[in-house]
């Protein structure tokens, strides 16, 4: 049975007086499904025709499920079939009942930005590496994989001097996209730069072990570049150029000490 994680919004039943949480989406194995209410809210797409795409061209537990009353859609289907999103959506036949928040105190982005600039560049670092891979890799899939990529190094070169700085941007540019996807939205490349604490290793042997990192058995020609690092271009303003306080897209990272002795 697979699992599925519902998404729910709290809104106000005025006929009884209380408040009811609404199902208006699912995620089941990283595919997002909606509600039909809430596709007909952001989809130019009518109830009548919604219903005649799904049953005549859907797959069912694939495009489309059934579940407590209600049927789920899920979003590629609908991209797929080119189903263009609203500019300005429907509203919604509920109130959403926003949760009070505490009061956050500003902080001053450029001031955090500048500060991990000055800490990267204390570093001597080895290799300026970027990756931009077509199969989908969120920020979460990199930081598994650089940690990954880190201990393997580490364990390789028997050191525990490994340090790897990294940053992952969005990979598709999606501001003068009508129809934005799942995959649109989060599928990330990445800069970083290797200190290996004086060891030798060649561009061959750095390739590879992003690759077994990343479970590929090769890169594209235009997947992935690799030179040895050079303070003169300015290396840290560049992978920090999208960096954001709310998105944690910069990070550093040190192998895993158990695994060296």
């Amino acid at each position: 049975m697979e699992k599925v994680n519902y998404e729910q919004c709290l809104t106000s039943d005025t006929k009884n007086n209380k408040n009811i949480l609404i199902t208006t989406g699912a995620t089941i194995n990283d595919q997002h499904y909606l509600t039909t209410q809430m596709v007909i809210t952001k989809f130019k797409i009518s109830e009548n025709s919604l219903r005649k795409l799904y049953t005549s061209k859907g797959k069912e537990f694939e495009d489309y499920f059934y579940s407590d009353t209600r049927t789920f859609l899920n979003e590629r289907f609908l991209f797929f079939n080119k189903i263009k999103t609203r500019k300005a959506s429907r509203r919604l036949p509920y109130n959403v009942i926003k949760p009070t928040q505490e009061k956050k105190h500003k902080i001053d982005n450029k001031s955090i930005k500048g500060k991990i600039i000055a800490e990267v560049k204390k570093m001597n670092w080895d290799d300026f590496v970027t990756i931009a891979t077509s199969a989908y890799m969120s920020r979460e899939d990199w930081d598994i994989a650089i940690m990954k990529y880190t201990d393997i190094l580490a364990k390789n070169l028997g050191t525990k001097n490994i340090r790897i700085a990294y940053s992952t941007e969005l990979s598709i540019d999606i501001k003068n996209k009508h129809v934005i996807s799942k995959y649109d939205d989060n599928h990330c490349h990445i800069h970083f730069f290797l200190f290996r604490d004086g060891n030798t290793l060649d561009g061959n042997q750095l390739e590879s072990t992003m690759l077994k990192a990343l479970g590929k058995s090769k890169f594209r020609k235009w997947e992935y570049f690799a030179e040895p690092f050079k303070n003169e271009f300015y290396g840290e303003n560049y992978i920090l150029k999208t960096y954001n306080k709310d998105s944690d897209c910069f990070s550093m990272c040190a192998p895993e000490p158990s695994l060296v002795v």
